[in-house]
C-alpha cells in the first residue's frame, strides 16, 4: 500500500473511534494475585505515611515497580529477567523491615512478600491467558498487540515466538508503523497510552485489556480535544471478565497513581563548592544508563532530533532545555571537553602557545584568589563588582573553558584580578572560536555516521551506539532522557556527562 493509501486508512480508523459503536472496548480481567499485591502496596503506603523508617520507603518504591510491571505485562515472568531481581529485593527488604516493625506492619510485610512470590512463580497470568484466548477467537488475522515500552514489546515478541503466534507486537512509543489493523489489543489501562491511542489509532477497533484491580479506567482526553470542533471523544464500552476485587474504603484514596515515579536520593546541600566541582542533576537514560548533567550558566550539550532529515539532526542545546524525551549524544567513558580543547589548540596552530600562556595567567590569578579567600568570598566580591554569573567563578579555572559566558563578566573579572583586558580577551575569544570550529567538525562526523543509522530503531529502543572515524571520538551513544532528578548535587567535574550503567533506569524504558 502506498503512503497516501496508508494515510487514508489512518483517517478512516480515527473516524471510526467516534462513529462506530464499540470501536473502543475496555475489558477488565479478574486477577486475584495482582489484586493481592495492589492491596498490600496500598496498605504499605499507609504504614509509610505514619512511620519514619527509610527502609520502608525503599520497600514501597520496589512494590510500586512490581505492581506497575504486572499491570501491563501479559507474558510469564521468565520473559522479563529483571522481575526476579525485583522480587528478590522486595523479599530481602521485607525481612529487614520486620526487625524494626510492629505487629500490624509485620502482617502487611508478610502479605506483600506472599503476593510478590506468587506473582513471580506463576506460569501465566489471567491477563496473558485472556489475550491468547482473544487472539485465538479471531484467528489472529488483522490483529496487533500494543504494549507499554520497548522492553515489554521485546518480551511479548519472545513469548509469541515460543508459542508460534504470528501477531505483530509494537511498543506505544513506536510511531513508525503506517499500516492500520482491524483490531488492536492494548495491554494496560487507557491512561497508560494517553489520548494518542485513539486520536491516531493503529486499528479500527481498540480493545484495552487490564486487570480489574486497576481503578483508573477513564479515557484520557487531550486539552486540545476539549475545545476543538470535531475533537475525538469516543464512548467506551466496558466488559468485565470475572469479579471485581474488593478494595477496603480506607485504602481507596491511597496509591491511586499506578505508574511510580523514579527514586531520587536528595543529597545534602553543600555550597560553595570547589574549583574542580560543579552543581549537577542526575539524569536517567535509555539503555540502563544515567549521568550527572552540570548546570553551569550558558553551558550547552549535544542533542539529536531523529525526526529531522539526515544532515541536520545534531544540534547544541542549552542544558536547561533538556527534559524527558530529549536525545543526548554522549561519549562513553569520557567527556567531550578535553578532546575538543586539544582539537581547538590544533586549529590555532602557531598561536596556540600564546593563547595557552594567556589563559594560564588569568586562571592562575583566579585560582590563587579562590585559595586565599575561599570560593564563597570570591563569589561575594565578584557580585559586588557587578559580575552576573559570579556563582560560576570556581568553574572558570578549568583549563578547557575559554572564558566566562558574558563578555562584561570577563572584563570585570580581569580588572578585579589586576590584569589588562588585552591580550586576554582576544586570546580567550580565539580559543572559543577554535572550540566552536572543533565542535562543528564533530557534528559533521556525527551527521555522516547518522546518515546510515536507523532512526526508527533509535525511537523504538531509545538508544543507538556509533563509532566515529575521528580521533578521540570512538564510542558515541545517542540515548533518550527518561527522567531528571529534582535535586541538585555537587560532584567532581571529572564525573560530569559520562553515561554509566544504572539499573534503576531500566523499568522506565
Amino acid at each position: 500500500m502506498t503512503a497516501l493509501g496508508s494515510l487514508a486508512d489512518l483517517y478512516t480508523a480515527a473516524g471510526s473511534m467516534v462513529d462506530d459503536d464499540g470501536a473502543v472496548e475496555l475489558v477488565t480481567i479478574a486477577d486475584e494475585q495482582g489484586a493481592a499485591l495492589d492491596r498490600a502496596t496500598r496498605q504499605l503506603a499507609l504504614e509509610v505515611e505514619g512511620g519514619e523508617f527509610e527502609r520502608l520507603r525503599d520497600l514501597l518504591a520496589s512494590a510500586r515497580r512490581l505492581r506497575w510491571r504486572v499491570s501491563a505485562a501479559p507474558f510469564p515472568p521468565e520473559y522479563e529477567p529483571g522481575t526476579n531481581d525485583l522480587v528478590a529485593g522486595i523479599l530481602d527488604l521485607a525481612e529487614q523491615c520486620k526487625l524494626m516493625a510492629g505487629g500490624e506492619t509485620r502482617r502487611v510485610l508478610d502479605d506483600l512478600a506472599r503476593s510478590a512470590t506468587a506473582l513471580n512463580t506463576a506460569k501465566t497470568c489471567p491477563l496473558g491467558d485472556f489475550l491468547l484466548e482473544s487472539l485465538r477467537d479471531v484467528d489472529c488475522a488483522g490483529c496487533l498487540v500494543v504494549v507499554s515500552g520497548a522492553r515489554a514489546a521485546t518480551a511479548t515478541r519472545s513469548w509469541f515466538d515460543v508459542l508460534g503466534i504470528p501477531v505483530p507486537v509494537m511498543s506505544d512509543r513506536d510511531k513508525t508503523r503506517l499500516e492500520v489493523f482491524q483490531t488492536a489489543f492494548l495491554i494496560g489501562s487507557p491512561p497508560l497510552f494517553g489520548p494518542a491511542a485513539f486520536g491516531a489509532p493503529s486499528a479500527r477497533k481498540l480493545v484495552y485489556l487490564f486487570p480489574s484491580w486497576i481503578a483508573d479506567r477513564g479515557l484520557p482526553i487531550s486539552p486540545f480535544s476539549q475545545y476543538a470542533e470535531g475533537g475525538i471523544r469516543p464512548q467506551a464500552r466496558l466488559r468485565r471478565i470475572g469479579s471485581e476485587p474488593l478494595i477496603p474504603q480506607r485504602l481507596r484514596d491511597t496509591e491511586g497513581q499506578l505508574a511510580p515515579d523514579p527514586i531520587w536520593k536528595q543529597a545534602k546541600a553543600r555550597l560553595p563548592y570547589g574549583a574542580d566541582e560543579a552543581q549537577a542533576r542526575k539524569i536517567l537514560l535509555c539503555g540502563g544508563l544515567s549521568m550527572m548533567l552540570d548546570l553551569d550558566e550558558g553551558e550547552s550539550i549535544r542533542v539529536l532530533d531523529p525526526s529531522r532529515p539526515a544532515g541536520s539532526r545534531v544540534q547544541m542545546q542549552q542544558v536547561d532545555a533538556v527534559g524527558p524525551g530529549s536525545y543526548l549524544v554522549l561519549r562513553e567513558g569520557h567527556t567531550d571537553s578535553g578532546t575538543l580543547y586539544e582539537r581547538a589548540l590544533t586549529r590555532l596552530k602557531d598561536q596556540a602557545p600564546r593563547v595557552e600562556q594567556s589563559q594560564a595567567t588569568w586562571k592562575t590569578a583566579l585560582h590563587d584568589r579562590l585559595q586565599a579567600l575561599g570560593p564563597g568570598e570570591v563569589v561575594r566580591r565578584l557580585r559586588t563588582q557587578g559580575v552576573q554569573a559570579a556563582a560560576q567563578a570556581p568553574a572558570w579555572t578549568a583549563h578547557t573553558l575559554a572564558r566566562p559566558q558574558g563578555s562584561d563578566d570577563f572584563t570585570i573579572l580581569l580588572r578585579w584580578l589586576g590584569l589588562p583586558a588585552e591580550p586576554h580577551r582576544r586570546h580567550a575569544d580565539m580559543l572559543r572560536r577554535a572550540r566552536y570550529q572543533a565542535m562543528s567538525d564533530i557534528r559533521e562526523a556525527l551527521e555522516a555516521a547518522l546518515g546510515d543509522a536507523d532512526m526508527n530503531e533509535l525511537q523504538r529502543t531509545g538508544i543507538l551506539r556509533l563509532d566515529l572515524d575521528i580521533e578521540g571520538f570512538a564510542g558515541i551513544v545517542a540515548t533518550r532522557v527518561l527522567a531528571l532528578s529534582p535535586y541538585l548535587d555537587v560532584v567532581p567535574r571529572s564525573e560530569l556527562r559520562i553515561p554509566k550503567g544504572d539499573e534503576s533506569a531500566r523499568w522506565l524504558e
